[in-house]
This record gives C-alpha cells, structure tokens and sequence, in this order.
C-alpha cells in the first residue's frame, strides 16, 4: 500500500535523478536526504546549519554503504572462482564507484567556499581586474577575466557583477566586436554594472 507521501518521494527523486548526475541504481537508504538536498546540490549556495546536520548524517550513511560494498568486494574476489564471479564484482565494483562519486558530490556542500560572504569573492576578483599598467577592460572581448570569471556559477556571477570597481574602468575598441549592435548592447550592460547603487 503507497502513500501520497511516498508517490511525493517518489516523483521528487525522479527530479533530483533528472538533474543531477547521479548513480542510475538510487541508494534507497539516501533517496529523501538528496531530495531534501537537491537545492543545494543543484547550485553553490551555502547550507543552513539544518542542512549541514544532514549532510553529515547523508556523508555518514554513504560510507556505511561504501564499507558494504567493499565487504562484498573481498568476499566474491576471496571465492576463487574468478570467471564465474566477473558479473557480481563488476556490478559492485561499479556501484562502489558510484557511491564514492554520490558522496563527493554530497560532501562538497560542506565546501567553505561556498560560506564565503560576496564581499571577499569580490575583493579576489578584483584581483582578476587589469591593473592600471595593463590594458583596462577591453568590453567587446568575452574572454576578458573578468567575463570568465562571471561564467564560473552563479554565486561568482552575482558577486562580479555587483561589484561596480570591476566594471569602471573600460577600453572600447571597436575593431573587436562583431557588429555595431553586440558591441553597443555589452557597452550597456558594463556600464550599467559599473553604476554604483549604494
């Protein structure tokens, strides 16, 4: 007998599957934590403390796996009857790999990097920024630093370009841009960053 609960479950981890790269066979024992996980497996936000409590209890759960798999491993490995075996120890071989890739990616929202305040990601950007004996920022070439820097996530996107120093000092050269309209249409938009709106 199935709950509405669990058809939610259900149909919530089929999203999470859909937009993660995650291991086709789903973890049972993980499937609510990484739907309770997605919206922070599917960007670089920071986790709340809550969010950080599950982590560790999803990280911890996941090594337990992990250490079952490498049970499993060693026990049809130490059978001796390789050719008969191969299927089973590649199946497992294949899902302990699986796990480790689920519990690096699930780990990795512990990352300090993403705790770290706008502010600091703006100050290390600037640090991107052409210094005043270097070109200033050629606005019609995308591969600019600080255009790259802006294409890295969405976290690094938002500080660059709320970051008015960044954008203030430009070199306008029109032999780069492609047409008249690109390139009026990126002036725009830099010097729309540089505004300060404080």
């Amino acid at each position: 007998m199935s709950t509405s609960n669990d058809s939610d479950t259900a149909s919530n981890w089929e999203d999470v599957q859909e937009n993660l790269s995650l291991p086709a066979w789903p973890p049972l024992e993980v499937q609510p934590i990484l739907v309770t996980l997605q919206h922070l497996l599917l960007t670089n936000n920071p986790p709340s403390s809550q969010d950080s409590v599950v982590v560790s209890v999803c990280v911890s759960i996941i090594d337990d796996l992990i250490a079952k798999s490498d049970i499993a491993i060693a026990l049809i490995t130490s059978t001796g009857m390789p050719g008969k075996q191969s299927t089973p120890l590649d199946e497992q071989r294949t899902q302990r790999t699986d796990l480790q890739h689920l519990r690096k990616q699930v780990h990795s929202i512990s990352s300090l990097v993403r705790r770290l305040p706008q502010e600091i990601w703006q100050e290390i950007f600037f640090f991107v920024h052409p210094s005043e004996h270097e070109d200033k920022l050629n606005v019609f070439n995308r591969r600019s630093p600080l255009y790259v820097v802006g294409q890295v996530c969405r976290t690094w996107r938002t500080a660059s370009h709320r970051h008015p120093r960044l954008w203030s000092e430009l070199l306008i050269v029109t032999e780069d841009a492609r047409s008249q309209r690109v390139g009026l249409l990126r002036l725009r938009t830099v010097l729309e960053r540089a505004v300060d709106e404080e």
